[in-house]
């Protein structure tokens, strides 16, 4: 399983997720074997949850900052139930 489809389980087993947001090169379809992954979770409560800690989990790598995901490239599709 990869760490997308990982991702993927994760959120559609929570019904605080309302959407996955998948931006940067992976988005654009720019993506290498080099490249990371950015995705935003969409969740219920602000605080994030259980989601607020899944950056250090999966060990994404250096935060640089976190942001809406607004702007050309910026897709949000509500999980399938």
């Amino acid at each position: 399983m990869s760490l997308l489809d990982e991702l993927v389980a994760r959120a559609r087993a929570d019904p605080a997720v309302r959407g996955l947001v998948l931006t940067g090169s992976h988005a654009r379809g720019m993506a290498t074997t080099h490249s990371d992954v950015d995705v935003f979770v969409v969740v219920v409560d602000e605080r994030g949850g259980q989601w607020g800690q899944t950056r250090r989990t999966l060990r994404v790598g250096k935060v640089r900052g976190w942001a809406p995901a607004t702007g050309p490239g910026a897709r949000l599709r509500a999980a399938p139930p």
